[in-house]
């Protein structure tokens, strides 16, 4: 007891000297002293060329123990930065003159200081940089002053460095660290290209920020990027059309700031309808996904714009051959910071040859086209007006130190009116088109602390198609289609975020939706043959969904289980969706993963065929019942494995897939007997490869999927499978990028199966009846499909300051003018013979894809 008592008494002054802060107070001393000083003091060493800082004083206050602050201090100080060897000696970088550096190192591995070979070094947001060779050597030559390299190597954590830390002439170790994978954390940068990379979850996140070059896109379109993956197609040739491992793209649930879309395309989906220069990342997810995603059964795509404070102005201008776009990103204040942008189409005021192209594509066997056969350029005026736009607004706001608000908000519209008269009008035909989608999400995210959070949102979507389809006879007798519909969806969700210990995590969460949606379709007519009709729906569902999942991550294993469960009221239905994924690390280049999920959807799309021969939209989007729209239900199975080892990429996925309770009245097969109301299921069974080599300044990838999709449906084909509608049995694209100075190229070529079709082979009259003699329900295919797309960008300074940026970029669609057939349909025509006699015939019409397309873009940034 006594030496303890010594003992204590003996180390209260020790420690209480050993707090005692140190103080450092310096007036225009020479740096080299102030140096010297903290040398001692800390006992530390720094190393620095002493020429640099001949004649050169500081003057200094602080009052600390900590010597990371005082670095940073002292670092703003200087004309250059501090790098940190070990707990003893620091290195002091000088910034060089010249706007451009020459820079070398050699990359180790800090376990057992073994050089890496094949490191990607990349600058950041530039497609530039360099491969380390067996050695570990790299060397840049064109890097400037304000440029931060991103050195990235599989199974190693990921830093970035600014060219600055590189002192010149001295090519320096650079150490990377051996990476125990974290939830959420990039496995895989540049899968595909910079700025396309893949989580350890094996969800893919697109950065448009720092995306490299697609074929096609001189600039970034979001959904046309996620076209790009294997496993993921278009059979329409749209941005929006995405079929997801044979899901249709109204399966996919699509998600903007937490808001759901119900429209997400421009142009009758030529386009996407989301603005890339103010989108932070887009999420997409095959397979593997999480219990907090819920009410589809395909896809995920996850869209989520700029939220973090910017202390300077931020913003764009550009225009290509279809529109013109802006936006802005300002602080108001320390904590509160706005984003705002817009784009506009120009094609109601100037037509392009882009427009052009496109119009061709869009509106091939429409009423507007087949108009232009009665109503001829000597004898009719015409006019067709379209246009598209869409507006955000986004308010972040750092309420606390640990609570921040947002709300967004998106408003997109697409509309169309044409008219056509003869020059006496005695004849006028008019077709007016609106589509809107608008959406408002607020936010609050609480970080309590680093172990736990929590977000509490709303969200609300509204959806609104208007088309009015008017014929004017002799200038009195009328016929009017009119079709409506309508969505309305607000729900809320709270979801909390735990951390336990190093390895585990917890996710669970509460959500809400209340869904209305709603149709009217109105025929009235003058004409006494002419029946009227009206068809109104109007339905509604709420749901009320929990769920919870849980992820261990261990140095060479995650496991991430979950389950969601959902009742629906006006179906008074409880729904479970389990969901599991297992991945591991065989070795430091093989993964190996497995993943099964459950899904369920009550909102989809249903084909309406009262304004078939207007041509476009004729899709509605419906909610499901008890009767002819049961709710869908889907079950998935993944497993492949990963590969990445000298600067090659190999990426192996097969899945089986089943989608029960489809209705036939939404998949339009274009028979007779298809028209009865069936209940089916559809069943896939696939393989998605991807094989990707990097060089430093040139990269290729081959991806190819491999998919079988049948269906089963009650009383159809002798009741035997059929392929689907969308069964594209293989599925090949090559592409290439290359680098060059301020230049990037793209090269890509994409080769696939013809989709399927049934064929018509006669006709027979039957009395005043005609009868159709079909072949195999989708027993036929249409011919192959494969185009060649080309694109090119040159990025320059506007400024000396360099603070404004400028690109331009040219591309060209379909290089070689392949003329693809991607749909074909029959019609009947009446004509009489001589005699006066009616004979009918059978007459096929293909829809082609679109035609080679050139387009040029130029915008500036700031």
């Amino acid at each position: 007891m006594k030496v303890r008592n010594f003992l204590t008494l003996f180390l209260i002054p020790v420690i209480t000297i050993s707090q005692t802060k140190k103080i450092f107070s310096f007036e225009q001393i020479p740096l080299t002293e102030v140096l010297q000083k903290i040398e001692a003091e800390y006992k530390i060493k720094f190393s620095y060329n002493a020429n640099r800082l001949q004649g050169k004083t500081i003057s200094l206050s602080y009052t600390d123990n900590r010597l990371e602050p005082l670095l940073q201090i002292l670092e703003k100080k200087l004309d250059g930065s501090i790098e940190k060897i070990n707990h003893r000696y620091y290195v002091i970088h000088f910034q060089e003159e010249g706007d451009e550096y020459q820079i070398c190192g050699y990359i180790k591995d800090a376990s057992n200081g073994e050089v890496l070979g094949n490191v990607t070094i990349a600058i950041q947001g530039r497609d530039e940089g360099a491969i380390s060779d067996a050695n570990g050597y790299f060397e840049i030559l064109n890097a400037k002053k304000e440029d931060v390299l991103v050195i990235s190597y599989i199974g190693f954590s990921s830093i970035e460095k600014p060219v600055t830390t590189f002192k010149k002439g001295i090519c320096a170790a650079v150490i990377l660290f051996p990476d125990n994978i974290l939830l959420g954390e990039v496995l895989i940068k540049e899968y595909l290209i910079q700025g396309i990379d893949k989580t350890a979850e094996g969800h893919f996140i697109i950065t448009p920020q720092k995306m490299g070059m697609i074929s096609g896109m001189s600039e970034p379109d979001l959904l046309s990027s996620i076209q790009q993956f294997p496993g993921i197609e278009s059979p329409s040739e749209t941005a929006s059309g995405i079929f997801i491992r044979g899901g249709t793209p109204d399966h996919n649930l699509v998600l903007w700031d937490g808001i759901k879309m119900y429209h997400t395309g421009h142009f009758f989906g030529m386009l996407s309808a989301f603005n890339p220069y103010i989108t932070k990342k887009v999420k997409l997810l095959k397979s593997n996904i999480g219990s907090y995603y819920g009410d589809r059964i395909s896809g995920v795509i996850d869209i989520s714009t700029e939220d973090e404070l910017n202390k300077k102005v931020k913003g764009g201008l550009g225009s290509n051959f279809t529109h013109v776009d802006g936006y802005i990103q300002l602080p108001v204040s320390s904590t509160t910071g706005i984003l705002a942008s817009f784009r506009r189409s120009y094609t109601d005021i100037v037509r392009t040859i882009m427009y052009n192209r496109f119009s061709e594509r869009v509106f091939q066997n429409t009423k507007i086209v087949t108009d232009q056969d009665f109503f001829t350029p000597e004898f009719s005026e015409t006019t067709n007006a379209f246009y598209f736009s869409d507006y955000t607004f986004k308010i972040h706001s750092k309420i606390t130190d640990k609570g921040a608000v947002t709300l967004s908000s998106l408003y997109t519209k697409n509309k169309l009116d044409y008219q056509a008269s003869l020059l006496d009008k005695s004849e006028i035909t008019t077709n007016f088109l609106a589509i809107n989608n608008k959406g408002l999400s607020v936010k609050y995210k609480h970080k309590k602390n680093a172990k736990f959070s929590y977000e509490l949102s709303g969200h609300y979507s509204n959806y609104d198609l208007n088309y009015k389809g008017t014929d004017l006879f002799f200038g009195e007798k009328r016929t009017l289609l009119d079709k409506e519909n309508r969505l309305e969806e607000i729900g809320g969700a709270l979801d909390t975020y735990w951390r336990i210990g190093k390895k585990w995590d917890w996710r669970n969460g509460v959500q809400f939706f209340n869904v209305d949606v709603s149709y009217k379709i109105e025929n009235t007519s003058d004409f006494q043959d002419v029946f009227d009709f009206e068809d109104i729906y109007e339905a509604s569902n709420i749901a009320y969904a929990g769920y919870s999942e849980v992820t261990y991550t261990g140095a060479k294993d995650i496991v991430i289980g979950g389950i969601r469960g959902s009742y629906h009221h006006s179906l008074n239905t409880f729904l479970v969706a389990p969901r599991i994924a297992y991945k591991r690390k065989l070795t430091k280049q093989l993964l190996g993963k497995i993943a099964g999920d459950t899904k369920n959807q009550t909102v989809s799309q249903i084909i309406e065929l009262y304004t078939n021969d207007f041509g476009l939209e004729n899709q509605l989007w419906a909610v499901a019942n008890k009767s002819d729209i049961p709710i869908l239900k889907s079950y998935q199975i993944a497993f492949g494995g990963e590969y990445k080892a000298n600067s090659w990429l190999i990426d192996i996925e097969a899945y089986y897939k089943f989608i029960n309770d489809l209705s036939s009245i939404g998949k339009g097969f274009g028979t007779e007997d298809t028209e009865v109301l069936s209940i089916g299921e559809n069943t896939i069974k696939g393989i998605d490869f991807l094989v990707k080599k990097k060089f430093t300044n040139y990269t290729s990838w081959i991806s190819y999927s491999y998919a079988k999709s049948d269906f089963l449906f009650e009383g159809l084909n002798d009741e035997k499978t059929f392929a689907s509608n969308y069964d594209i049995r293989h599925s090949l694209r090559w592409s290439h990028t290359y680098s060059w100075n301020k230049f990037m190229f793209s090269l890509g070529w994409a080769f696939r199966s013809g989709t399927p079709y049934t064929e018509i082979v006669d006709l027979e009259n039957e009395g005043e009846e005609i009868a159709l003699l079909y072949e195999e329900l989708n027993g036929n295919r249409l011919p192959l499909y494969h185009r060649l797309d080309f694109s090119t960008v040159y990025t320059f300074d506007v400024s000396k300051q360099k603070n404004i940026r400028g690109k331009a970029g040219f591309s060209i669609l379909n290089l070689y003018d392949k003329q693809n057939v991607i749909n074909r349909s029959y019609s009947i025509l009446e004509e009489d013979d001589p005699s006066g006699n009616t004979l009918y015939k059978l007459r096929q019409t293909d829809k082609v894809s679109l035609r080679v397309t050139p387009t040029v873009f130029f915008r500036l940034n700031f």
